[in-house]
């Protein structure tokens, strides 16, 4: 009950309260990753921001907006805490980012865009066959590129103990 009361505690911040060096890498892997995705997967951010651009509808134009900068702090919250946590959840981390983008980067590969509701709907709905068959379609080795990079910078990044903890 101590620790609940302790969370409660906290001050919450964007950066998570950690060391400027974790949120700082954190942040810019953020940048880095969404621009490697726009340039080398041909969609991401970068291509979704420059459709709105077009867009004469205000209401779509606003939401799309709040929707990139969602997604990217997401996304950087998500890095920052990897990053910040101790080595027994690191590997957590990793295989979840790991199983992210070989998902993400293989519909890229074989969609050419990322992946949406109505995807994940057919994939659960799928065969076991289905699923085998689809996996060389899908899988993208590019995407081992990010996960290298987040592994080297969880396992160059030395933390401290996480505030408070």
């Amino acid at each position: 009950m101590e620790k609940l009361r302790d969370l409660l505690n906290r001050d919450l911040t964007l950066t998570l309260g950690v060391e400027r060096r974790i949120w700082v890498s954190a942040l810019i892997f953020t940048l880095a990753l969404s621009g490697f995705e726009s340039l080398v997967l041909g969609c991401g951010s970068i291509q979704f921001i420059s459709e709105l651009s077009g867009q004469a509808d205000l209401t779509y134009l606003v939401l799309g907006i709040i929707y990139v900068i969602a997604a990217l702090y997401i996304s950087f919250v998500f890095l920052t805490a990897a990053l910040a946590s101790r080595w027994l959840y690191k590997p957590v981390y990793l295989i979840v980012f790991a199983f992210i983008v070989f998902t993400e980067y293989g519909y890229s590969k074989a969609l050419e865009r990322f992946t949406s509701f109505y995807d994940i709907v057919s994939a659960i709905s799928a065969t076991p066959q289905q699923r085998v068959d689809s996996i060389g379609a899908f899988f993208s080795p590019i995407a081992l590129v990010p996960l290298i990079v987040f592994a080297s910078l969880c396992i160059l990044l030395r933390t401290k103990e996480w505030p408070g903890a």
